[in-house]
């Protein structure tokens, strides 16, 4: 569901495409390609891309220019030929994809949980890895656990589609007793309007805005506005369809709120 790469490729990009291709008929994946634009021959199997006011994306879907990124059409079967491709690899048994040595290497976890290409949790049998996608009007994900060789994965051709597809991916997580993929309970606090009000302004020359609307607290960032959720100590989630991203605001030595953070990116200060 992803694109990329110039419509007119040079022969040299031409030539790699076609080398990178060799390798997903192999797994499986007879529904996938990196062909910018894809041929006419795979249109009518291409979504649509739809935006948050329910606009489809202009001309059905962006082209971006990182191939590796943002250039694979895909499906989420194909998808899972790869996940569970990758797990034989790693268990040991025959896979056309890559050796052991090579998929062991991928599979653990360096900077920041991050193997190579996909994020590494847990250990052991429960050990898994993810990996999300998100590109104009497009949104998805895959989680896969080695043990058992299992895999799930969601898309959704809309740029708010991420929380149905969490919704389907931890169903099925429930109903198969597959560890690590349990929906996020979230004790919330409750902020008075005074708590509130000393969160809102605007941070960084208005590279993001924490406002009150009504009884909750919002914060817009790059043209999408987002809840805020209390946790208490000055910490939030920011509940976006589904995907919670930590969120902290500083106070300096008057007590008062001299910026915030995101994901442990450094702080973003609070204008004047």
């Amino acid at each position: 569901m992803l694109v990329c790469v110039p419509a007119v490729a040079a022969p040299s990009q031409a030539a790699r495409i076609a080398r990178i291709e060799k390798d997903l008929g192999p797994v499986g994946m007879i529904d996938s390609t990196y062909q910018q634009p894809p041929p006419a021959t795979r249109q009518p199997q291409l979504a649509t891309g739809y935006l948050r006011t329910g606009q489809a994306v202009e001309g059905r879907y962006h082209t971006y220019p990182e191939m590796a990124a943002a250039g694979l059409w895909t499906t989420p079967t194909d998808l899972a030929k790869w996940a569970i491709a990758l797990e034989r690899a790693h268990n040991g048994e025959t896979s056309p994809l890559m050796s052991q040595a090579s998929a062991k290497t991928m599979l653990t976890p360096g900077l920041g949980h991050w193997g190579i290409g996909v994020e590494v949790e847990g250990q052991g049998d429960d050990l898994r890895f993810t990996h999300g996608g998100d590109d104009w009007g497009f949104k998805a994900n895959l989680v896969a656990w080695p043990k058992g060789e299992r895999a799930i994965v969601g898309m959704a051709n809309g740029d708010a589609g991420m929380q149905v597809v969490m919704e389907l991916m931890q169903a099925v997580a429930r109903e198969y007793g597959w560890s690590g993929w349990s929906p996020q309970i979230i004790d919330a606090v409750a902020l008075s309007p005074a708590q509130m009000s000393d969160y809102a302004g605007s941070y960084g020359k208005g590279l993001a805005k924490v406002a009150v609307d009504g009884g909750s607290l919002e914060v817009s960032y790059g043209g999408v506005t987002v809840e805020l959720i209390a946790l208490g100590g000055d910490k939030f989630l920011a509940d976006n369809d589904g995907d919670t991203i930590p969120v902290s605001f500083i106070r300096g030595s008057d007590g008062k709120v001299s910026g915030l953070s995101a994901l442990g990116v450094p702080m973003i200060p609070h204008d004047p």
